[in-house]
């Protein structure tokens, strides 16, 4: 199977940011602070880190 691209929730963009570049994923889009696309090291597909939204003291997930 080959996927598109693949969708991570987070609490910290910039964290995952560090994280994610220090496994070896490449930073294609820094859209700070809603999310942060990689590009895989192996295939064509991307990763999405995606801020989650605390929102009266429950966490959501905003997709857009």
């Amino acid at each position: 199977m080959n996927l598109k691209q693949i969708t991570m929730p987070v609490k910290d963009v910039e964290k995952s940011i560090s994280f994610y570049e220090s496994l070896g994923l490449t930073l294609i889009v820094r859209a700070w602070p809603h999310y942060a696309r990689f590009l895989c090291a192996d295939g064509n597909a991307t990763f999405l880190c995606t801020r989650l939204i605390n929102y009266h003291g429950k966490w959501r997930l905003d997709l857009f």
